[in-house]
């Protein structure tokens, strides 16, 4: 037995904002999520993430009123200004033969 089948509010104490991923691993979560929200009365306390949805004919309530959904995609590296772009995946593609790139990472 795990703790979230016994205590799942137990994993959701301590600092917020609290990061839950793969929540819909232990969809008690959600339901735990909601009674700890409508508790405290506070904003921005949790954020659960995950690929997937929770098993088929799980029993949850919808959210309403306490967490928003938001679709999140990864960045490239470009994108979080973490390279220069001297390599590019498009360079390469199009054949481009001189590959050469330096970073201060």
């Amino acid at each position: 037995m795990k703790i979230v089948d016994i205590m799942p509010t137990l994993l959701l104490e301590g600092e917020t904002p609290r990061l839950i991923a793969e929540w819909y691993d232990a969809a008690i979560l959600w339901d735990a999520v909601r009674f700890v929200v409508d508790e405290r009365s506070a904003t921005a306390q949790f954020i659960l993430t995950g690929y997937a949805l929770p098993l088929k004919g799980a029993t949850m309530h919808t959210g309403t009123g306490r967490i928003a959904r938001l679709k999140m995609r990864t960045m490239s590296l470009w994108e979080s200004m973490e390279s220069s772009g001297q390599v590019s995946l498009s360079s390469l593609f199009a054949g481009e033969t001189k590959i050469c790139g330096f970073s201060s990472l």
